[in-house]
């Protein structure tokens, strides 16, 4: 897995609604929205291939689409709201899923490539605490800090500063971390609130 990942939204953000196209390719038409419109752990969908089962985000990671949902895809558009959650069924080769936030259809996919490093749409450790017993906290871009789940405190024990962290949704019931955090360079994911 590429080690460059994920993002949700930040600031004001410039996202895609459309595209231009000239031959195969297809390239982003930005608009604006602000980020006081978005929740943290969305992101927006700039590129859409059923044909190559990929969806593409803002942050410019790629994520495989599991064939049998393809089919779901095919009425998503560019600039459409996703969030990513764990695929929670057993056995899957997919470990996340992304909602689409305008029709709620749900399609698994698997990470294929990770986004810009530099990529305003992209998270990064910018500290960590591991020396409090009682919690575990992660920093991330210098502006937000996250409570780690007790039960995944020894994961994070390989996280570094300046990893690649993407923001996803804990979907699971009766849990205080409504969360995920994961980390792209270590291919981990821990349960997380925000503080």
């Amino acid at each position: 897995m590429n080690s460059r990942f994920f993002s949700s939204v930040a600031g004001v953000l410039s996202l895609v609604a459309g595209t231009l196209s000239a031959g195969d390719y297809m390239y982003p038409v930005p608009i604006q929205y602000s980020s006081m419109e978005i929740p943290f752990f969305y992101n927006v969908a700039s590129f859409i291939s059923p044909y190559e089962r990929i969806v593409q985000l803002a942050d410019e990671s790629r994520w495989k689409i599991a064939e049998s949902d393809v089919r779901d895809v095919l009425s998503w558009r560019q600039g459409d709201f996703v969030v990513l959650s764990p695929n929670n069924q057993w056995f899957s080769d997919y470990p996340y899923c992304l909602t689409n936030q305008s029709n709620r259809s749900t399609v698994r996919v698997n990470p294929l490539s990770g986004p810009l490093y530099d990529s305003p749409y992209t998270h990064h450790i910018s500290g960590l605490d591991h020396n409090t017993p009682s919690k575990k906290i992660v920093y991330l871009d210098a502006t937000s800090c996250w409570v780690i789940s007790e039960e995944d405190y020894s994961i994070i024990n390989n996280w570094e500063v300046n990893d690649t962290i993407i923001i996803g949704v804990n979907d699971s019931w009766f849990t205080r971390y409504d969360t995920i955090l994961i980390d792209v360079e270590t291919n981990t994911c821990v349960k997380a609130r925000r503080m």
